[in-house]
C-alpha cells in the first residue's frame, strides 16, 4: 500500500520544484533552502509584489540554511527555476508559470518571431496586461538556452533584450502540460497532441520525457509488441530517500534500463559517485542473450 501511495504521488507531479536530495547515498543537501522557498509562491493574485516581501529568503539566508556548497545551491536555484526579486528569492506558482509560457509561445507564433531571437521588450509590452515584466523575463529565461548557463550568465539573462528559446525546453514544457491534464495517455495519442502543441519546426523526442514520464506496456511488463502507455512520473515529486524512490520505480514496472533510471536519480547521486553505483545498491543487473542489460529489484 505504501508503494502504491508513493507511486501515485510521483505520477501526480505536484511538487513546485525538484527535491533537494538528502538521502544517505548523497545528494544536494539543499532541502532546507527548498523549504525556505516554499512560501509564499508567486501567483497571479500577488504577482511579484507580495504583501510581505520580507517573508522571502535572501541568497545569504538560503546559503545559511542549505547543507551544501554555494555552488551546489546556485545550481539548485537554476534547476528549481527560482527567481530573484528585489534581492529575495521565490518560485512561480506552477499554474501561473505555465499560463505565462503558454501566452509567450502563442505570441511568438502570432508575431512570427524566430525562436532563436525572441525580442524580450516586445514580449513584455504585449503581455503587460496579464503578467508583470519580471515574470515574463523569467519565463523566457527559464525556457531559453541561458537556462543551463553558468550562474552569472544566467542572472544576466533576466535583463537581456533578446533570448533564444530552447526547443527541448519547449517540448518538455508542452509534455508537462499534457501530463497534468491526463496522467496516462496511449502513446500514439500523446505523440499527436504533443506535436500539435509545439511551434512549427520543433519535433518532440522521447528523450524530452526524461524525468516527466515513463513508457509502460498496459500491464506494466515489458512484453514485446504491446502498445505503450505514456504515464506521468515526475522526478520533481519523487521521495528524497533512495530506498523510497526505488520503491516507487519498482511499483510501476519490474525491469528498467539504466537510461530510464538515470533522470530519477540525478539529485541523489553522491559527489564522485555514479548513477550505476547507486542503482547497484538497490537492484541487480540482468543481462539478456543479446547483451542488453536491465535492472530489477534486489530481494
Amino acid at each position: 500500500a505504501a508503494a502504491e501511495g508513493e507511486a501515485e504521488g510521483g505520477r501526480r507531479g505536484r511538487s513546485r520544484r525538484p527535491r533537494g536530495g538528502g538521502s544517505e547515498e548523497g545528494g544536494g543537501g539543499a532541502e532546507e533552502a527548498e523549504e525556505a522557498l516554499d512560501e509564499p509562491a508567486v501567483g497571479e493574485e500577488e504577482a511579484l509584489a507580495p504583501s510581505r516581501p520580507d517573508a522571502r529568503p535572501t541568497l545569504s539566508s538560503l546559503e545559511a540554511a542549505a547543507q551544501c556548497s554555494p555552488l551546489e545551491l546556485r545550481a539548485a536555484l537554476q534547476r528549481w527555476r527560482a527567481v530573484e526579486v528585489a534581492g529575495r528569492w521565490c518560485c512561480l506558482d506552477p499554474q501561473y508559470e505555465a499560463d505565462c509560457v503558454e501566452c509567450l509561445l502563442a505570441l511568438a507564433v502570432e508575431q512570427e518571431w524566430p525562436l532563436h531571437a525572441v525580442p524580450v521588450p516586445a514580449a513584455v509590452e504585449a503581455l503587460a496586461a496579464q503578467f508583470d515584466e519580471a515574470t515574463v523575463r523569467h519565463c523566457l529565461r527559464s525556457h531559453s538556452t541561458a537556462a543551463a548557463a553558468p550562474w552569472e550568465e544566467w542572472l544576466a539573462a533576466a535583463a537581456s533584450d533578446e533570448v533564444a528559446l530552447e526547443p527541448r525546453a519547449i517540448c518538455t514544457f508542452r509534455a508537462r502540460v499534457l501530463l497534468l491534464e491526463t496522467e496516462a495517455w496511449p502513446k500514439d495519442a500523446f505523440d499527436e497532441a504533443w506535436a500539435d502543441g509545439v511551434p512549427r519546426g520543433i519535433e518532440p523526442s522521447d528523450a524530452d520525457l526524461d524525468g516527466l514520464a515513463v513508457l509502460l506496456p498496459p500491464d506494466g511488463r515489458a512484453a514485446k509488441g504491446a502498445p505503450l502507455t505514456v504515464r506521468a512520473l515526475s522526478a520533481e515529486a519523487m521521495p528524497p530517500d533512495a530506498a523510497a524512490r526505488f520503491s516507487v520505480l519498482w511499483s510501476l514496472k519490474p525491469s528498467w534500463a539504466m537510461r530510464e533510471l538515470g533522470p530519477y536519480l540525478l539529485d541523489i547521486v553522491a559527489p564522485g559517485s555514479s548513477a550505476e553505483a547507486l542503482v547497484l545498491q538497490h537492484a541487480r543487473c540482468v543481462t539478456a542473450s543479446d547483451g542488453s542489460r536491465s535492472y530489477v529489484e534486489r530481494k
